[in-house]
Order: structure tokens, then sequence, then C-alpha cells
């Protein structure tokens, strides 16, 4: 995998995600899988990631109960695993909770970076093509990996309608302290 750590590295620094590759039961920093990736902190992670990336051709892309997703390209015993990469922002409770799943040390809890469905597929679809030589369209990676829009269209318009809820929250979102009347001192 040494030829393509430099590209590997770069997709990583590039989105703020980890890159890192697996083989056997430990995984090698190749961008950001330190003690704050579950991808490092978690070996049923890493084991579930391998599992699905042996019983399927194409790249994995695994979606867990936080809507975080992980990716995972297999290319001959050694594994390549990128994430994590939310589909949403996670307030701390939610942060805290993903936290605890992957066994991380709460001093190490990070933000998550969001990305649209699209952008992970992509993503996913780009480090598959970088690792294997292979193209992979996204319908095919989404039909694969049990990805439930049925066509970029469909997926592009909930991404937009998730958005507009997100800035109409934002808008009606009101602090008490702009409620409370500024009274000069005497």
């Amino acid at each position: 995998m040494e030829e393509y750590s430099y590209a590997l590295t770069q997709v990583g620094a590039i989105w703020g995600i980890g890159v890192g590759v697996c083989q056997g039961e430990k995984i090698t920093d190749i961008c950001s899988v330190n003690e704050s990736n579950p991808l490092y902190c978690s070996r049923e992670l890493r084991e579930l990631l391998i599992k699905r990336a042996v019983s399927q051709e194409n790249a994995v892309i695994y979606q867990d109960a936080h809507e975080v997703c992980f990716g995972c390209v297999k290319k001959e015993n050694r594994y390549v695993m990128l994430g994590p990469m939310a589909l949403k922002r996670l307030n701390r409770i939610e942060l805290h909770r993903f936290s605890r799943q992957y066994e991380i040390d709460q001093k190490q809890e990070k933000s998550i970076h969001k990305f649209t469905a699209a952008q992970i597929v992509s993503m996913v679809g780009l480090v598959n093509n970088i690792v294997t030589g292979r193209e992979t369209a996204g319908e095919e990676l989404m039909r694969s990996n049990h990805i439930n829009y049925k066509s970029r269209q469909e997926m592009e318009r909930a991404q937009i309608q998730f958005a507009l809820k997100e800035e109409e929250a934002e808008l009606y979102h009101h602090t008490y302290m702009s409620k409370i009347p500024k009274f000069s001192t005497i």
C-alpha cells in the first residue's frame, strides 16, 4: 500500500477524515487514525468492516446507529479503511454516546465532519479507484451497500430538504437572553 500512501494521505487531509490500512489485527495510520478515531480504538468495528469487505465485491460503506459512516476497500489481504463521516451534526450527547460505543476516551472526543450521502459515496468510490484501479459507479456502490436512494436526483433532493429544515430550525431558534429587556444602570 506504500504506492498509494501519498494519495490516501491527501484524501484524508483534504476531507479531514482518518485513513488507515489494516492487515491482520493492527491498523497502520496513514492519516489521522489515532486514539480519537473508532478505526483505531474498536477492533470490533475493524472486524465488521473486514467481514463485509470479504463478503462483497465492491467497496463497503457501513452506517452505524449514530448516522456515522465508515468505508472499507479490500486489496488482496489488506484493507484500506476510512472514516468517520457523519451524515448529520452530532450534538454533545450524541457524540458522547458515539465515543462510548467505540471505546474512545472521553478526553479524546472530537467532533466528526459532516458530509452528504453523495459525498460519502464519492469518497469511498475515489479511494476504491486509488487502491484497486477499478471505477465503480455511485449507484452501484449504493446498491451493493443497501443505501436506500433510488437515484442521484432523489438523493440530492433529500439533502436539499434536510438543509432547508436545518436552516428553518435555526431561524426559529431564540435565545432567552434576547427576550430579557435591557435596563440601563442607575
